[in-house]
C-alpha cells in the first residue's frame, strides 16, 4: 500500500508513529503532514496550512496467501469461511489471520488549529494516562500559546476502545 498527501506541499510523512490506539491488539499508524492545507469554509484565497495527522487503524485479514486477491475476492472467501464454520466444515489449520492495513484511506484526521502551527512536526506514542491503551502526542512547535505567541504546544490524544478522538484531551504549552 502507498499513502499520499492530499495536496502539493503538505509534507506528508514528516513523522510516523505506531501504537494500539483502539486497544484491539493490532498496530495502528499515525502519519503527519505538518504543512497540510485545510480548506477554509469562507473560501478565502489565502492558504491555511496548520498541519494534519492521519490515523490508520490496523485491521485483521486472512493470511498472506490471499494478499494478491482483490477486496471482493477476499470478502467472498471470508464469507465462505464463515458459512463453512457455521456448517462445521472448517479446516482450522488453513485459517490464520494477521494485522494488515488493507485500505489506502485514513480512518480519521487530526488537524492543527492555526496556519503555520506545524502541527505534526513530531509524533510520539505513550500511555500518559496509565490506562494501558496507547495515546498519541502531537508536537506543533509554532502553535500559538495563551501567553507567549508562537511558543509551541504538544497535544495529547488519549486512546480508547473506540480509538482516538479528533479533539485533543490535553494541551501542553
Amino acid at each position: 500500500l502507498v499513502y499520499y498527501g492530499d495536496n502539493s506541499g503538505d509534507q506528508f510523512g514528516t513523522a510516523v508513529a505506531s501504537g494500539d490506539f483502539d486497544n484491539d491488539g493490532l498496530s495502528d499508524i499515525a502519519v503527519s503532514a505538518y504543512n497540510a492545507l485545510v480548506e477554509e469554509a469562507d473560501f478565502s484565497s489565502k492558504e491555511v496550512r496548520p498541519g494534519k495527522v492521519y490515523i490508520i487503524y490496523g485491521e485483521t485479514v486472512l493470511d498472506s496467501q490471499l494478499d494478491s486477491q482483490s477486496d471482493s475476492q477476499l470478502s467472498s472467501h471470508f464469507d465462505n469461511q464463515i458459512n463453512d464454520r457455521e456448517a462445521g466444515q472448517v479446516d482450522h489449520a488453513k485459517i490464520s489471520y494477521r494485522n494488515d492495513f488493507i485500505s489506502s484511506r485514513t480512518n480519521i484526521q487530526l488537524v492543527g488549529e492555526y496556519s503555520e502551527d506545524n502541527f505534526g512536526l513530531a509524533l510520539k506514542t505513550a500511555d500518559i494516562n496509565n490506562d494501558r491503551i496507547d495515546d498519541l502526542l502531537v508536537g506543533a512547535p509554532s502553535a500559538l500559546t495563551p501567553d507567549n505567541g508562537k511558543a509551541g504546544a504538544v497535544y495529547a490524544y488519549f486512546g480508547s476502545t473506540i480509538g482516538l478522538s479528533t479533539k485533543e484531551d490535553i494541551t501542553f504549552y
